[in-house]
């Protein structure tokens, strides 16, 4: 899974994915920006809540890009 651009990572409330899985908040940071390879359970959990709360607050929704009525 990709790290995120640094504008998203901004956007990012790294101190809740940190207590979510009992790491750092700096750890975090590493994970989305690509500093620290996502080669770990916990790091690739990580990555795909990030990518999942970008998402939404981007306005992408999985279901409608899948769909073309």
């Amino acid at each position: 899974m990709e790290c995120l651009t640094t504008e998203q990572a901004k956007k990012i409330n790294k101190q809740s994915l940190a207590d979510k899985y009992n790491c750092t908040r700096a750890y975090v940071g590493l994970v989305l920006s690509g500093q620290r390879a996502a080669n770990t359970e916990m790091a690739r959990a990580i990555l795909t809540d990030a990518h999942a709360i970008i998402k939404v607050l981007e306005g992408i929704n999985p279901e409608k890009e899948q769909t073309h009525v």
